[in-house]
C-alpha cells in the first residue's frame, strides 16, 4: 500500500498534559450519535470545541469504537492534500482503507470531485464493516468549496456504519438545512458548549484558584462561560494573591482576551516570552524546530515546562516530540511579535525552512521559505522537491507546487521551466507545454548543465509529439541524445527511449523499436514513476500485438498490470494506458464484454486525470468494442466525446484514428459516400510516403481502410493489386496485423473474381493457421459475404484449422445483441428480403407476391430503417448477419 507523507501529528487530538473538566453531557451527543448522522460542533475560537471532541474521541477509543481524528490546517486547504490527510486518518482506524484511491488522487482534478467522493463512499462501504466516527477538527481552515462539495457528496453517500464530527469556528458549507429535514444532523453550538457556573467553580478549583463567590461571578459574568477566557483567568488569578484574599471584582476590559493574555505574558520570565514570541510562527513545534529558531539548545525542557504550565501548549504525540500552541495563543502571540519585532519574522520563517530542509521535508521547507519572503530559495528547494514529483508521476501536484512561484523565479531555472512543462503535457495544455519549453531553453543557455537540459527538452517535445500525433518530434532525437542524457534523471531517460521507440515503430523497425521499449522498462525500473513504468510497459503490449502476437500482448498487459496491483499502481493514469491496451487485445479475440470491462476501468481514471491526449484513444478504442457489441448509442456516444477532445485539444492522431474508425463503421453499414467523407479527412492528416520509402504505421492502417471501401465498391481488379502493396509492406515491417487483415481482404476478392477456390483457400488457410495461433478474429470482420459464406465451408468440412473458431467467432458473439436492437420483421418483410437476395427486381418481386411495385418500395424501406442500411445489398448482408435469413 502506498505510504502516504502526512505528518502524524494532525492525525490524533492534541493534549494538554493537564487535568482537564470532564464533560460527559455534552460529548455524550457525540458517543451516543445515531447510525448515519453527522455531528456539527460550531462555535468561536476557545469555546471548548477541540477539548470536547478529544474526550468523545477518547471515551469512544476505550469503549472499543474505531475512530479516526484530523486536525486540519491552513496548509490542508488544498483539494489533493486535504483528500490525503482524510484518508490516512481512516487508516489509522483501518489500516488497509483505500488501498488504491492516493494513486488516483495524484493524478484526479478538482473537477472530478463526484468520482472521488463516490469512490470514497465505496471506500468506506466495503472497508468498514463495523462503526466508525471519523473527527475533523478545525475545518474553518478550509474554504475552498471543492472540498466543501467533495464532503458534501461524501455525506449523502456514506454507509451508516460510518459517522462524520466535524469542529469548526464557522457554518460548513454543506447542505445542512436538508440533513436537518432528515433528521441526519446533531448540532453543539455555544450554548452547549459554554460552561456552567459550577463547572467554572471546578475549574477554578483545579487551577488552585481560592474565589469569593462575588469574584467567581465577576469572573464568569465577564467570560459568559467562554471556557479559554475562564482558562486565563484561572492562570492570571492563580498568580495574583491579592486577587484571593478579598471580593475585589475584576476590572472589565473590552477586549478580554488580550486583557488576560497580556496578564499572562507578563509573568513570564524575559526567555520565556522570547521563545514563546519565536515558535508563534511555527504551525506545529519540535524540540530541534524551537532550537534551530531560537538558537537555544534547551527547547525541550522549556516545551515540557509550557504544558506543566497549562500555557496552551498541546501535545501531539505520545513521546513529546510535537507541540502546538492553542489557536488563539498563537494567534495572540504572532500578532505581538509582528507588532513589536517585525524585522525577525522572515529570518525567523527562513531558519524553519533551513531546518526542514535538513530533515528532509522540502515540502515544509518550501513554505516557510516563502513565508520568509524569499522565493529564490524556494525556487532552489523546488528543484529536488518537483524532480521527486516527477520520478513518481505526480504532474498535478508538481503543478500546484510550481505556481507558488513568482514567474520570475520559475523562468530563471531552466529546470524549473522543464518540469513545469512536463506537468502541463500530462495535464493535456500541449501549447502552455511548448511554452515552458522554449522558456527552459532559453534559461538553459545560462546554466552550467545546460547540455543535460537541452537533452531533456528534446525528449519533452518528442513526447508532446507522440501524445497529439502518435509521432515524435523527430528533429529532437539527434543521434547523441542518449549520451547527452548520460547523467540526467533515469525517468528522463526511459521517457527518450519511449519516444525512440516511437519513431522506430512509425518507419517500421519493430525490432528496433522492442530494444528501445525494454530499455526504457529497465530505466523506469530505477526509480518510483508508476506512469513511466506503465507508460512503457503499456508500449511494450502494442507492439506485441501490431507483430500478431495477441496472446503475447495479452500476457505482457496483465503481467503489467500485476505489477501494478502490487505497487498499489492500479488507479493511476500509467495502469488505466495497460488497461486500454489489453482492452484492444481482447477486442481483437473478440471477446466483447472481457475488453468493455478493462476499457470502462480506464476511461474513468482518464477522465478523472484528464489525460486528454490519451483519452481520445480510449474513447475510440471503447466505441469500436461497443460497435462490436451492437450498443450504437453509446458508441456514438464515445465518438462524439472523442471527437470534441480531438478538435479542442488539437490532438491530430485522436482526429486520424476517429476518421478511421467511422469510415469502416459506414462501410459495414453499406454507407459507401458516408465512408468516403471520412476517409477524405483521414488522408489530410497523414503524410504520404515518397516513391520507394517505407509506408508508416498510420499510412498502412488508411491504405487498409480504403481496400475495404474498394471492397466494398466492387473495384476488385484495383483492389486486388493494392492489397498485394499492402499485404508486402505489412509483412516488410513485421506488422503481422495488418498482413493478416490484408489477407482478409485478398480471400474476398479472388472469391469475388471467381478463381480458382484453391487459390482463396491457400490464402484463407494461411491467414486461419496464424490467426488460430493467437486467437486473432477481428480482421476478419466486415470484410465481406463471400468471405464469410468460404469460412462456412470450410468450418463444415473440419479440414483447415482456426475455420470453426472464426465462423463462431462471425456469428454468435454478436448476434443476440444485435437482434435485440433490430426491431421484428413482418412477415411480408422477410419474403421480400429473400427474393432482393436471389437478385429479383422490385416489379418481380410485387408479381410473384400479388403486391404493386410502390409498395414493395414501401416495404424496402421500412427494411433499411430496421436495419440500418441504405441499400439492397447492405439489406442482405445485415440480415444475414443478424441470422435473419439462410446465407445463399
Amino acid at each position: 500500500m502506498q505510504a502516504l507523507d502526512v505528518p502524524p501529528t494532525v492525525l490524533r487530538p492534541p493534549q494538554s498534559g493537564v487535568e482537564l473538566i470532564s464533560r460527559p453531557h455534552v460529548f455524550k451527543t457525540i458517543t451516543d450519535l445515531p447510525p448515519g448522522c453527522m455531528v456539527k460542533v460550531m462555535a468561536p475560537a476557545g469555546a471548548g470545541k477541540t477539548t470536547v471532541l478529544s474526550q468523545a474521541y477518547e471515551r469512544l477509543r476505550r469503549d472499543e469504537v474505531a475512530v479516526a481524528w484530523l486536525s486540519v490546517t491552513s496548509l490542508a486547504n488544498d483539494f489533493h492534500r486535504f483528500m490525503l490527510q482524510l484518508i490516512a486518518a481512516v487508516r489509522t482506524a483501518k489500516p488497509d482503507f483505500a488501498a488504491t484511491l492516493p494513486s488516483l488522487l495524484e493524478s484526479t482534478t478538482s473537477r472530478m470531485y463526484q468520482d472521488l467522493a463516490m469512490k470514497l463512499a465505496l471506500a468506506f462501504a466495503h472497508g468498514v464493516d463495523r462503526r466508525l466516527v471519523v473527527f475533523v477538527d478545525d475545518y474553518h481552515c478550509i474554504d475552498l468549496p471543492v472540498i466543501h462539495q467533495t464532503l458534501a457528496m461524501l455525506l449523502d453517500h456514506l454507509p451508516p456504519q460510518v459517522s462524520l464530527v466535524v469542529g469548526s469556528r464557522t457554518e460548513p458549507d454543506f447542505p445542512l438545512g436538508a440533513m436537518r429535514a432528515s433528521g441526519r444532523l446533531v448540532e453543539l453550538g455555544w450554548n452547549e458548549l459554554r460552561f456552567s457556573r459550577d463547572e467554572a467553580a471546578r475549574l477554578f478549583q483545579l487551577r488552585g484558584c481560592d474565589l469569593s463567590a462575588s469574584q467567581l461571578q465577576s469572573v464568569y459574568d465577564q467570560t459568559e462561560g467562554w471556557a479559554t477566557g475562564l482558562q486565563l483567568a484561572s492562570l492570571d488569578l492563580g498568580a495574583d494573591d491579592t486577587l484571593r484574599a478579598g471580593d475585589q471584582p475584576l476590572t472589565r476590559q473590552a477586549h478580554v482576551t488580550d486583557y488576560w493574555l497580556d496578564a499572562v505574558l507578563r509573568r513570564l520570565s524575559p526567555k520565556l516570552q522570547d521563545f514563546l514570541l519565536r515558535t508563534s510562527v511555527l504551525d506545529g513545534m519540535s524540540p530541534g524546530l524551537c532550537d534551530a529558531i531560537c538558537d537555544t539548545d534547551d527547547s525541550a525542557a522549556v516545551l515540557q515546562e509550557l504544558e506543566r504550565l497549562n500555557l496552551f501548549t498541546f501535545r501531539l504525540d505520545d513521546v513529546q516530540v510535537w507541540f502546538r500552541y492553542h489557536h488563539l495563543f498563537r494567534e495572540f502571540l504572532y500578532t505581538r511579535l509582528r507588532d513589536r519585532h517585525p524585522q525577525q519574522m522572515d529570518a525567523l520563517h527562513l531558519a524553519a525552512s533551513q531546518w526542514f530542509e535538513q530533515e528532509g521535508a522540502l515540502a515544509e521547507a518550501i513554505d516557510f521559505a516563502l513565508r520568509g519572503n524569499d522565493p529564490e530559495r524556494a525556487a532552489v528547494l523546488l528543484v529536488p522537491y518537483g524532480r521527486a514529483l516527477f520520478r513518481s508521476g505526480r504532474f498535478k501536484e508538481l503543478r500546484l507546487s510550481l505556481e507558488q512561484l513568482p514567474e520570475s523565479e520559475l523562468t530563471a531555472s531552466a529546470e524549473l521551466c522543464i518540469l513545469n512543462g512536463w506537468s502541463y503535457a500530462y495535464g493535456g495544455e500541449f501549447g502552455r507545454a511548448h511554452a515552458w519549453a522554449e522558456a527552459g531553453a532559453e534559461a538553459a543557455l545560462h546554466e552550467p548543465k545546460r547540455a543535460a537540459f537541452e537533452g531533456e527538452i528534446a525528449v519533452l517535445l518528442s513526447t508532446l509529439g507522440v501524445i497529439q500525433n502518435d509521432e515524435p518530434n523527430r528533429t529532437s532525437l539527434h543521434p547523441g541524445l542518449m549520451e547527452q542524457l548520460e547523467h540526467t534523471d533515469s525517468s528522463v531517460q526511459a521517457f527518450a527511449h519511449i519516444a525512440l521507440g516511437y519513431a522506430y515503430r512509425s518507419d517500421g523497425r519493430l525490432a528496433d523499436a522492442g530494444h528501445e521499449i525494454a530499455e526504457a522498462i529497465r530505466f523506469a525500473e530505477r526509480n518510483e514513476c508508476s506512469l513511466i513504468n506503465m507508460l512503457a510497459r503499456y508500449n511494450h503490449v502494442a507492439l506485441a500485438l501490431l507483430r500478431g502476437e495477441r496472446e503475447v500482448a495479452e500476457n505482457s498487459a496483465r503481467g503489467s498490470l500485476q505489477i501494478a496491483t502490487e505497487r498499489h499502481w492500479t488507479e493511476g493514469m500509467g495502469a488505466a494506458f495497460v488497461r486500454t491496451q489489453l482492452g484492444a487485445v481482447l477486442y481483437e479475440a473478440n471477446r466483447i464484454d472481457d475488453a468493455l470491462t478493462e476499457l470502462d476501468a480506464a476511461v474513468a481514471i482518464l477522465r478523472a486525470t484528464e489525460a486528454y491526449g490519451f483519452l481520445g484513444v480510449a474513447l475510440l478504442m471503447r466505441a469500436r468494442a461497443l460497435w462490436a457489441g451492437g450498443r450504437m448509442d453509446a458508441a456514438a456516444s464515445d465518438l462524439r466525446d472523442a471527437g470534441e477532445i480531438g478538435e479542442s485539444r488539437q490532438v491530430e492522431r485522436v482526429r486520424f484514428k476517429k476518421a478511421l474508425l467511422e469510415a469502416r463503421m459506414a462501410l459495414a453499414d453499406g454507407r459507401m459516400a458516408r465512408a468516403r467523407r471520412h476517409l477524405d479527412r483521414a488522408r489530410s492528416q497523414v503524410r504520404e510516403p515518397g516513391a520507394g520509402e517505407a509506408w508508416s504505421e498510420h499510412f498502412e492502417q488508411l491504405k487498409l481502410v480504403e481496400a475495404r471501401a474498394a471492397v466494398a465498391s466492387q473495384d476488385w481488379h484495383a483492389v486486388s493489386a493494392e492489397l498485394a502493396i499492402i499485404a508486402t509492406s505489412a509483412r516488410d515491417a513485421g506488422r503481422w496485423y495488418h498482413w493478416l487483415e490484408a489477407q482478409a481482404l485478398t480471400v474476398e476478392v479472388s472469391l469475388a473474381q471467381e478463381e480458382a477456390d484453391s487459390a482463396a483457400d491457400a490464402v484463407l488457410t494461411e491467414a486461419l493457421a496464424f490467426a488460430a495461433e493467437e486467437s486473432l478474429w477481428r480482421p476478419f470482420f466486415h470484410v465481406g459475404p463471400r468471405l464469410r459464406a468460404r469460412v462456412a465451408l470450410l468450418a463444415k468440412r473440419g479440414s483447415v484449422r482456426g475455420a470453426a473458431e472464426l465462423d463462431a467467432a462471425l456469428g454468435a458473439p454478436r448476434l443476440a445483441a444485435a437482434r435485440s436492437r433490430c426491431e421484428p420483421l413482418h412477415a411480408r418483410e422477410t419474403q421480400i428480403l429473400a427474393l432482393v437476395a436471389e437478385g429479383v427486381k422490385n416489379r418481380e418481386i410485387g408479381a410473384r407476391l400479388f403486391i404493386s411495385e410502390e409498395t414493395v418500395k414501401w416495404y424496402l424501406k421500412s427494411l433499411y430503417r430496421k436495419l440500418d442500411v441504405e441499400n439492397r445489398t447492405a439489406a442482405v448482408a445485415r440480415a444475414r448477419e443478424l441470422g435473419l435469413m439462410e446465407e445463399a
